[in-house]
């Protein structure tokens, strides 16, 4: 016989399995090395999740393009006050380290500095730029001996520094090989550090003088921070003398400063500073006297006597303050907004002439784009090795305890660090770059922490499984390197690592165990059937076309993740997918070469060795318990087979009926465990100051509407002090070519504040308080003047001062972070306004209901400037002149005079399903003419309101008498009613249809990739952020999970249904009895594979309705879906491939069921067990989607086991089982040879246990009665003892062509 492939010789004269495992080892340090390159390149930014081409993600690109609020950076301790001498220590050094830094400027402070150091630093600074140097801190310093320190490159370089400021590129090689050869030679001391020279910088140090560079090689980096500001330094220029809210009114000159500061920080509160009064404050006597002893500038210590009248004048003061504000109710103060507390609070303490407590304020920092892409550098806590983040290291110079690097441990030894060290204040951090580092940090930290036990639990079952130390490591080989490559794949084609994609190595591990146990599980059927010569290449023979099909399935259900909108999830399908395929390459290279090379002896399934007996070994093989008991249990499910599936089938169908229940979520802080160090943070933060998640509005004014300075002319006459005109109209009047419907620049401030203070009142804490303090451009001005009857009055005086005021500092308005002016693209020249809002991080908010509520609230404000405008161009139209002299009369009709923003109730009380929290709903009607009625105040029109519905004076009114009524006004405002139509008011000089402008509907859009509104009129609000972008995300999460689960399913039907067409040649399976034979059995084979997902799905979205807020499917249970569909087809391939094998033999459905059981039972058994509990120890992880994956994946897997091994046999035994139809006869072909009784040719590698082989039929008795062959004990030759015939050649362990036929 010929031997096989494995056995045969190659170059010198080594068999060609060891040359596979030599070429094998000799590849694997190359894929060592790309996974871990591929594991540097670690990427996490939320922005990042939605492709390119969706709104949301191009509105959020367009707004970092132009502001830099949105890497913004909030950091904080408790006692961090504006004297606290850490806070401004800590602005200095990021300062210093910032774009803002000015050497130039620097160098009046250090006399000490010459001109050229000087220059070196700005050279060093604009190399540093140029090359972005990075820090990656202390841990590398003279490693080479040299006394240097190092710097990497942003594109991964690495630069050393000597002493004498002499900077080298290092050209050292990064591989494994290098890295043992540098070992060496540092062993045996000839190690040098080499490198290409770059530049000199400063003086060469001695031992007398330091060079500047060497002791600090940061000022070599590329900066990553863009700026800085802290809540002290904003104030101290609001509030200075001649400031925006420095009091110009009676106040008492002694009272001007702290008035200032007050109203300063009242308007940042929630930002940059926590609100006034303590956080659980109960506004008793007590509760002041312990704030007034614990501040020793008061002078009262903790144990002093208080003033005799202090709880008196406590009382007084709040009840003086609640007769003026709360109807003289004392108690609604403690539930009242938090700006009347603020007020009260400062009543007390000027009660008690004392100081109040100082405020908690933060410092904010915002990155550079360098920094956004290597945030560990800037915000790290040096995980795996990684850089300390920069800002951590500055806090910690200062005094401050940064969050120290996480445990490695696994699960349970890895106890949280403390937070403080010594007694030093916890630094608290906040924000988008925080939230994207801990993403990767965490992700990171799981896999390090986790695969350990994982690799431990697939040994130890392994070993359990086959007993044999050698199979157990052959098993653990091929699942290791199975993960590794699968991470090398990502590196390979130059992709990006995200914690999502940190829990791909272990799946592809669990799976390549599972695949091993399978190819382990044939090769020990091989041996106990023909011995173990030749073993490996025939289990190889039978293993590639279930493996392969398995594979294939499994590489589908993960490729169909590919199509998810969410990149993460993507990313996880398809290089998933790619190293599921690849897998088969190690299953079919290393593993049957090792098999072959290494010979295993695996636990029971070895023959026991007698001695020889007539030439021969007679062996007895033990029959398999597991086997046995699966084959028991197959001829119960077979008996009994009806009852088993009509209860699986109901259990699935009304389980199933959840799925249209599912709910799910993608909120950032919920893929955090409740101990991470992040969640702390933000509890801290939110607790004591404020909502934290960004949401932002950006209002854009087109160059149509700007009314320029140069427009404005003297009323005076005098050139000299000449002012702007206070409207449109004024310019009409002056014969000036302008838009009447154009706004000065306070007028357009004026519309962004409306915005803002309209968001603020029905979303904020007076309304359903889900967004904390809102700023904008109007957060830093003097308090806006209101309406003028007169441009000579002292309000249009004080109008026309601040427009000057503004023209003049409208540079300086472009430099702050809340104004633009889009320099390109089809809106060039619009004014961007932008209105910063904060959502609370830990609360269940629902990011889509707060949208649409965010959207009700401001899109009332818009429509109100469109009937603004309507108006002022009909009557423009109409000849009709607005000025101060002529006031043009407006009815007003379907509505009373509304009160302004302020004072009108701008939400309604709701139990419906558009309720926000706290049960109410945004009144947008109410919204609408609040506005409308301020802005027709500020215009040169008389305007009369009337409501024809409420007023009786319209009720008997004939149709000459609505005539004469509509005549006698310019123009006509229709708001609706429902005793007035449009039909009525035709006669009007001007018809505006108020209306139909506040029901219009506008429709976010792309104009040539810009964000544009669609049917909307001048003024567009642009709606982005983090919020829009995670919502975007969990809306699409629940499409992608259809689609994924939908295309999988199609696609493995299609697989299933070739595999299962009776026919054998194309011809033949596209024969129409034969093709729907085919579909119908692919069909049914699909029931068992729906079945794991339907049951889980199912039961979440039953339990979602159950437990609100439990049981969301977020990002790692949707991963779950199509892997365990891939995988549950595994195991279904495997036993139907089985069953069809008996089938073909001819043997009875239910005979073959049992037959399949003994076959591939204990194997389904293993690799479930393998599978399901080696990615349930990820359910130990802190990081939820890991999380939640290895948890759902032992469910599913397990769910999976029952739909193959109960599901499915009882659906094959039943009437559906007719679908499945055996192949057809294989075409006649004459024997070559005679064969003679007891003679059988071995050169097909088979034999009666394999699908191939041709056993003897059992009998069909009756199941009770039923015994099979292989339940007995066996008596068969061992082939390796039998005595070999030598021609003339060296000894060969192959068996000869004619061997004694197995009885």
């Amino acid at each position: 016989m010929r031997p096989s492939l494995l056995d045969r010789r190659g170059p010198l004269n080594g068999s060609y399995a060891l040359w596979v495992l030599m070429i094998f080892f000799f590849l694997l340090p190359f894929g060592f090395q790309a996974a871990r390159m591929s594991l540097q390149k670690r990427e996490n930014d939320v922005k990042d999740w939605l492709p390119s081409d969706f709104s949301e993600t191009t509105e959020l690109e367009w707004f970092a393009n132009h502001f830099a609020g949105e890497s913004f950076v909030l950091a904080t301790w408790p006692g961090c006050t504006a004297d606290d001498q850490r806070l401004k220590l800590l602005e200095r050094k990021i300062r210093h380290e910032s774009l803002q830094v000015d050497w130039a400027a620097q160098e009046a402070g250090h006399p000490e500095w010459s001109d050229e150091e000087t220059q070196d630093r700005i050279r060093a600074r604009q190399l540093g730029q140029e090359m972005g140097l990075l820090y990656p801190g202390e841990g590398l310093n003279d490693w080479g001996g040299l006394d240097e320190k190092w710097l990497q490159s942003a594109d991964g370089g690495w630069y050393y520094l000597t002493p004498d400021g002499k900077l080298y590129r290092w050209e050292g090689s990064m591989t494994g090989p290098a890295g043992l050869v540098r070992a060496v030679q540092r062993a045996i001391g000839s190690f040098e550090l080499k490198g290409q020279f770059i530049t000199a910088l400063g003086p060469p140090g001695d031992q007398d003088t330091i060079n500047p560079f060497h002791n600090d090689p940061t000022l070599l980096c590329a900066p990553l921070f863009a700026g800085v500001q802290t809540g002290a330094t904003i104030v101290d220029d609001l509030a200075s003398e001649g400031g925006s809210l420095w009091p110009i009114d009676l106040t008492a000159a002694d009272r001007r400063e702290t008035v200032a500061r007050r109203r300063a920080m009242e308007r940042l509160s929630g930002s940059l500073f926590a609100p006034a009064v303590p956080h659980g404050f109960d506004w008793t006597v007590e509760a002041f006297a312990r704030v007034v002893r614990q501040d020793p500038d008061n002078g009262i210590g903790p144990d002093d006597p208080l003033p005799e009248d202090f709880a008196q004048t406590i009382g007084d003061a709040m009840q003086r303050f609640a007769d003026e504000n709360t109807d003289g109710d004392v108690a609604q103060i403690a539930d009242a907004p938090t700006e009347v507390q603020a007020d009260a609070w400062y009543a007390v303490f000027d009660a008690l002439q004392v100081d109040a407590p100082e405020r908690m304020t933060a410092i904010v920092v915002t990155l550079t784009d360098l920094a956004k892409d290597h945030l560990a550098f800037a915000l790290g806590r040096g995980v795996l090795g990684g850089p300390r983040g920069r800002l951590l290291q500055l806090a910690e110079e200062c005094g401050l305890s940064a969050a120290p690097p996480p445990s490695m441990a696994p699960p349970p030894f890895n106890r949280p660090r403390p937070e403080s060290v010594g007694g030093l204040p916890p630094l608290r951090m906040g924000g988008p770059p925080v939230d994207n580092v801990a993403i990767d940090e965490e992700g990171s930290v799981t896999l390090v922490r986790l695969v350990g036990y994982s690799v431990l639990v697939g040994v130890v079952l392994s070993y359990l499984c086959f007993a044999s130390v050698k199979v157990t490591l052959m098993v653990f080989v091929v699942g290791g390197t199975a993960a590794m490559l699968s991470m090398a794949f990502v590196g390979w084609t130059n992709g990006r690592v995200d914690a999502i994609l940190m829990s791909m190595p272990s799946l592809v591990y669990v799976l390549g165990l599972s695949g091993a146990i399978h190819v382990i599980n044939y090769y020990r059927d091989e041996v106990r059937s023909g011995g173990r010569t030749g073993a490996a290449g025939r289990a190889l023979r039978h293993a590639i076309g279930p493996c392969s099909l398995a594979a294939a399935t499994t590489a589908i259900g993960l490729a169909s993740l590919s199509t998810s909108n969410l990149v993460p999830i993507s990313n996880f399908g398809l290089y998933s997918a790619i190293g599921v395929v690849a897998t088969l390459t190690i299953l079919f290279t290393y593993l049957p070469a090792a098999l072959n090379v290494f010979t295993p002896v695996i636990g029971a399934t070895e023959p026991n060795q007698a001695g020889p007996n007539d030439g021969g070994t007679e062996v007895t093989v033990g029959t398999n318990p597991m086997a046995a008991w699966w084959a028991g249990v197959g001829r119960w499910i077979t008996r009994y087979h009806a009852p088993v599936a009509i209860v699986c089938a109901l259990v699935m169908a009304v389980v199933a009926v959840g799925v249209f229940k599912i709910k799910t979520s993608v909120q950032l802080l919920k893929l955090f465990d409740q101990d991470a160090r992040i969640i702390r943070d933000y509890a801290w933060i939110e607790k004591e100051f404020g909502k934290l998640v960004p949401m932002e509005l950006v209002v854009r004014m087109p160059p149509s509407i700007q009314k320029e300075s140069s427009l404005a002319s003297s009323i005076t006459g005098d050139d000299d002090e000449s002012e702007p005109l206070d409207t449109a109209d004024d310019a009409l009047a002056s014969n000036d070519p302008v838009d009447v419907t154009e706004l000065p620049l306070l007028e357009r401030i004026e519309a962004v504040s409306r915005i803002r203070r309209v968001v603020h009142k029905t979303l904020g804490e007076a309304g359903a308080d889900v967004v904390g303090q809102a700023m904008s451009v109007d957060t830093f001005l003097p308090p806006l003047p209101g309406p003028a009857s007169s441009n000579l009055s002292a309000t249009g005086m004080t109008r026309r001062r601040m427009q000057n005021e503004l023209a003049e500092q409208y540079q300086q308005l472009a430099d702050s972070d809340y104004f633009r002016v889009e320099e390109d693209g089809p809106f060039a020249g619009s004014e961007l306004w932008r209105i910063s809002l904060r959502v609370g991080a830990l609360t269940d908010v629902d990011y889509g209901q707060f949208i649409s509520s965010l959207r009700l609230a401001t899109e009332p404000v818009l429509r109100a400037y469109d009937t603004r405008d309507a108006l002022l161009r009909g009557l423009a139209d109409a000849g009709i002149k607005t000025t101060a002299k002529d006031r043009p009369l407006v009815w007003m009709v379907g509505n009373e005079h509304p009160a302004t923003i302020d004072d009108s109730v701008l939400t309604v009380r709701s139990t419906g399903d558009d309720q926000l929290p706290g049960q109410v709903r945004v009144d947008t009607e109410a919204i609408y003419l609040s506005v409308l009625g301020e802005l027709l105040a500020y215009e040169n029109v008389r305007a009369g309101w009337f409501d024809p519905d409420q007023d009786d004076r319209f009720e008997n009114v004939d149709p000459q008498q609505w005539q004469r009524t509509v005549e006698k006004a310019d123009a006509v405002v229709y708001l609706g009613a429902d005793s007035v139509g449009l039909d009525k008011l035709a006669d009007a000089k001007v018809l505006v249809d108020a209306q139909q402008i506040r029901l219009s509907q506008p429709q976010p859009i792309l104009t040539d990739g810009f964000p544009d509104v669609s049917g909307d009129g001048a003024v567009q609000v642009v709606y982005t952020g983090v919020v829009p972008v995670v919502y975007k995300a969990q809306r699409t999460l629940l499409g992608s999970l259809a689609e994924s689960i939908g295309l999988a399913f199609v696609l493995i039907a299609a697989v299933m249904m070739v595999l299962l067409n009776p026919g054998r040649s194309i011809a033949q399976r596209w024969h129409p009895s034969r093709f729907f034979s085919g579909a119908a059995a692919g069909c049914v084979s699909m029931i068992p594979n729906m079945f794991p997902v339907l049951l889980v799905f199912g039961a979440m979205g039953h339990l979602s309705q159950w437990m609100p807020g439990q049981f969301l499917v977020d990002i790692g249970t949707m991963m779950t879906a199509s892997v365990a569909m891939g995988v549950a087809v595994d195991d279904t391939i495997h036993f139907l491939s089985w069953f069809r094998s008996y089938l073909d033999d001819g043997m009875s459905r239910r005979d073959a069921v049992i037959e399949t059981y003994r076959r591939v039972g204990p194997a389904m058994t293993q690799t479930t067990i393998v599978g399901g509990l080696g990615l349930f120890v990820f359910a130990l992880s802190t990081f939820t989607p890991t999380q939640r994956f290895g948890s759902l994946m032992l469910i599913l897997l397990g769910a999976a086991l029952v739909g193959d091994l109960v599901f499915l046999p009882a659906l094959l035994v039943g009437p559906l089982g007719r679908c499945f139809r055996p192949r057809d006869p294989k075409p006649a072909t004459p024997d070559p040879l005679p064969t003679y009784d007891g003679i059988d040719d071995d050169s097909s590698g088979t034999d009666s246990d394999t699908p191939t082989a041709q056993p003897e039929q059992p009998s069909k008795a009756d199941d009770a009665t039923e015994v099979t062959a292989q339940d007995q004990t066996v008596a068969i030759i061992d082939r390796d003892e039998l005595p070999r015939l030598k021609l003339h050649r060296p000894p060969s362990n192959e068996p000869s062509d004619s061997l004694p036929k197995r009885r």
